[in-house]
């Protein structure tokens, strides 16, 4: 199943900014709907029409949080009933602080709500700092121990604060480079940097 993560969003209701993410590197990603959430240009973008699909969002337990997945579901809402899609939301509900046990509370809600046979797409841009790192080990905890699993885009949204601009990215060249680096290390190659410069100049 196709399975979309993301994280609700800690700024106050009225102050999550809305408009429409214009696609930097992958054409996939463009949306022409004012939105707040940029995993939905990543539905938008890779779910057909009639398709069925989970999303989890990750809640943090804090009042502009929690508004803020009312939000996102309706924004989902409107986004699945204009493509005709069948959607499964999970929250995902973890405590609002920074303590490890926290962060491993959320990576294990993550991993178990994956399952062999997904194509996950995740995004990057809410949520506590460690965010990003803790959706990366769950997404290579899927792609490793789960069978026949295919990590497809990691989108990451950004608004600039002078021009008001938003922009959303695909991200996932990053992720994929951490595997390349496992890999050019127990391969023990004898120059590691040659291969990722070539990697990374391949990818341009």
């Amino acid at each position: 199943m196709k399975k979309f993560i993301t994280a609700s969003p800690f700024q106050p209701a009225g102050c999550l900014k809305k408009g429409k993410y214009k696609a930097v590197d992958n054409s996939k990603l463009a949306y022409d709907e004012e939105i707040a959430f940029p995993i939905l240009t990543a539905v938008n973008g890779y779910v057909e029409e009639g398709e069925e699909i989970e999303v989890l969002c990750i809640q943090a337990d804090y009042a502009n949080a929690i508004e803020n997945a009312k939000e996102f579901k309706k924004e989902l809402d409107a986004l699945c009933g204009q493509k005709h899609i069948k959607y499964k939301l999970n929250i995902l509900k973890i405590a609002y602080n920074n303590t490890l046990d926290t962060h491993l509370d959320t990576f294990h809600k993550l991993i178990r709500n994956c399952e062999d046979g997904d194509d996950i797409y995740a995004c990057i841009t809410y949520g506590f700092k460690p965010m990003p790192m803790i959706e990366v080990m769950a997404l290579n905890y899927a792609y490793k121990i789960k069978k026949d699993v295919q990590v497809n885009c990691v989108v990451y949204g950004e608004m600039d604060h002078e021009t008001k601009e938003m922009k959303v990215y695909d991200v996932t060249s990053l992720y994929l480079l951490d595997g390349v680096i496992q890999h050019l290390a127990q391969a023990n190659v004898t120059d590691p940097m040659k291969h990722i410069e070539m990697l990374l100049e391949a990818e341009k």
